[in-house]
């Protein structure tokens, strides 16, 4: 787990994931308006520690997400953040855990044809968007409708394997498997090596959260 310093240009290491219960690979996380770190693996879903990587189980997941986010209250649930589940197919599904059980309750897909490349982000204010692939030889920006998961495309980015996406400051941030990060155009999708970024040697991204709060609304 890596944090990004956007000042410094650097990735601060937190650590390596750890977990009470079956350690496998982690596809995604999410960052909820409370801050809590939620990833999945899998076959599972874990709560770890934004500040050690610490991953405590929480419920086996009945379908495999190679995507995360949270959306923010008002969108899908009135009274609290929901947990979105993207499967490779490009389908949107809201995850609900009670006690340890997870429920999944598909709610649309991407539609088009389009598919998963990996990630998702929400924040309140600014809007949903995700990388998608599927019909050009790149992944493409789109932004989506966090009710039904209908994808929206803006464009082509120009890059594969992004598999992670977040915000911040009014910039998309894109990361990709081969360990590139890129600032995306949300005009055209366009995306642009950031300069000035050191990634850590042999890291390759497997995905992003930011809070649904990250715009700083109440």
């Amino acid at each position: 787990l890596y944090r990004l310093d956007l000042k410094t240009g650097a990735f601060v290491k937190i650590g390596t994931f750890t977990f009470n219960k079956k350690s496998d690979l982690v596809t995604d996380l999410a960052v909820d308006d409370t801050g809590k770190l939620y990833v999945v693996t899998y076959e599972d879903l874990f709560l770890c520690g934004i500040q050690t990587a610490a991953c405590s189980w929480i419920a086996k997941l009945p379908s495999t997400f190679n995507g995360l986010t949270f959306v923010p209250k008002g969108t899908v649930d009135n009274g609290a953040d929901t947990l979105i589940g993207i499967s490779e197919d490009g389908g949107w599904n809201k995850i609900t855990v009670t006690g340890s059980t997870a429920k999944i309750a598909k709610l649309g897909s991407y539609g088009g044809g389009w598919v998963s490349s990996g990630d998702a982000f929400s924040v309140e204010g600014i809007g949903t968007y995700a990388t998608l692939k599927g019909k050009g030889n790149s992944d493409a920006l789109a932004k989506v409708d966090p009710k039904n998961g209908k994808a929206t495309i803006i464009g082509e980015t120009g890059a594969k394997g992004l598999f992670g996406l977040a915000w911040w400051g009014g910039v998309f941030y894109a990361f990709s498997s081969n360990g590139s990060v890129y600032t995306l155009d949300v005009q055209t999708g366009k995306a642009t090596v950031v300069a000035g970024i050191q990634v850590p040697p042999d890291v390759k991204w497997w995905g992003a959260g930011v809070s649904t709060r990250a715009a700083g609304t109440k």
